[in-house]
């Protein structure tokens, strides 16, 4: 996925998005600051199984979590610098 962009940030609309998609067990993966994207964060925080997280605090537990793992293209890119020191 390229970012975690919403023209707004409203529950609803990223549910019935999430949905369509099959990602309503999900984590996101957002580069190195899951600030990037506050209209994702405001809207993900009342859907009880969709978690988002920077690529800083993202760790083993939390993967397995959940059923589907997102990343964006900046969180691969944050990944690839952190493991292939």
């Amino acid at each position: 996925m390229a970012d975690l962009e919403l023209t707004e940030g409203k529950t609803k609309v990223l549910h019935a998005r999430l949905e369509e998609m099959g990602l309503l067990n999900a984590l996101f993966v957002n580069g190195d600051s899951a600030h990037d994207a506050p209209a994702f964060m405001r809207a993900s925080k009342n859907i009880p199984w969709v978690h988002l997280l920077s690529g800083l605090r993202t760790n083993v537990v939390e993967l397995l979590r959940r059923q589907d793992v997102v990343l964006t293209k900046q969180a691969v890119q944050h990944f690839e610098k952190r493991l292939l020191r």
